[in-house]
């Protein structure tokens, strides 16, 4: 029991202490104005993956590791919430599956042709990048 609580250590009660409240230390609540617009722009302008985070896809762990690397300043996943609300920013899920979605076509084409598109890349040593439209950007430079 910790010394805090000598009575109950001492009258042999088995309470525990409750954990301390508050902000870890090291935590700060607050980003100055000029860090907190660089990081809105960041995270809106770019894919976590560009900035050389591993993250495909802007999470609030994401977040706060680019908070933390810009500007040194480690905040709870409560407090980068809070900065990704203020800034517009909210979790987004799909609420379906698209309607083009034909699944016959798409067992199909997983028994057919990928099979042989993977064979020509193992002949020729070449490895299969898998990418939609969510992180490409028509101004890629791609050469």
């Amino acid at each position: 029991m910790s010394s805090a609580f000598p009575i109950a250590a001492s009258a042999g009660g088995s309470r525990r202490c409750a954990k301390r409240r508050g902000r870890v230390a090291g935590e700060v609540s607050e980003l100055k104005a000029r860090q907190a617009e660089r990081i809105k722009a960041l995270i809106i302008g770019k894919m976590p993956d560009q900035l050389k985070h591993p993250f495909y896809l802007w999470t609030r762990e994401a977040a706060g590791r680019l908070i933390e690397r810009e500007t040194g300043i480690k905040l709870s996943s409560a407090s980068v919430g809070n900065w990704l609300a203020r800034w517009g920013l909210s979790p987004q899920k799909p609420l379906r599956r698209a309607y083009e979605r034909d699944d016959a076509r798409i067992t199909a084409w997983l028994g057919s042709d990928y099979p042989a598109i993977k064979r020509r890349a193992q002949a020729r040593r070449a490895l299969i990048y898998w990418a939609d439209e969510c992180g490409m950007h028509s101004s890629a430079q791609l050469r």
